[in-house]
């Protein structure tokens, strides 16, 4: 089915299957969508403004670019998409997993989290600035070049690489003890 390029306001979503479904383009502002599934999907630089997404699952979408700004995720799943360039800019997070995403150059800038886990993502150069990752697993991800100080990481939970990297990123050297000049 092709639905790229229209446009919406408030539009809900209740117990659907998208399977293959190009919504690419879409201007869908205030879009609610309860527990549905979206499958090999195509939601590139698509527009979903204040969107609601409850009990949703994402396999294999391409989302690169996907604006939801404002948008409300509980109990959702993405897996294996897409997303780079994606702005999820002021959104609320809670209960979500991302597993195995492209989400290099997203924008989580100012978004809420609780309790989400990103499982071998890509999330180089994104922007987590003025997000607090309290309770955010990021283990096991590539989060190197992503905009994210003290502040933001306080509380989170990454794996010795990442912190190692992330060390690195504030311009200090780290070397084994064995290298201590005398």
């Amino acid at each position: 089915e092709d639905l790229s390029e229209q446009e919406a306001e408030r539009v809900s979503f209740d117990q659907i299957v998208f399977q293959q479904v190009h919504l690419s383009k879409t201007h869908f502002k205030r879009v609610q969508v309860l527990d549905s599934r979206f499958s090999v999907c195509d939601l590139a630089n698509a527009e979903w403004d204040e969107a609601s997404l409850h009990r949703v699952e994402l396999f294999g979408c391409h989302l690169t670019g996907w604006q939801c700004g404002e948008a409300s995720f509980e109990d959702v799943l993405f897996k294996e998409c897409r997303g780079s360039f994606a702005q999820f800019a002021f959104a609320t997070f809670k209960a979500v997993r991302f597993e195995g995403c492209d989400l290099s150059n997203a924008s989580f800038q100012e978004a809420n989290f609780s309790g989400i886990t990103f499982v071998n993502c890509d999330l180089r150069t994104g922007d987590f600035s003025g997000t607090h990752l309290v309770d955010v697993d990021l283990r096991g991800s590539q989060i190197d070049g992503a905009r994210m100080g003290p502040r933001e990481l306080k509380g989170a939970t990454i794996d010795p690489n990442q912190a190692l990297a992330f060390v690195r990123g504030m311009g200090i050297t780290v070397l084994p003890a064995e290298e201590v000049q005398r």
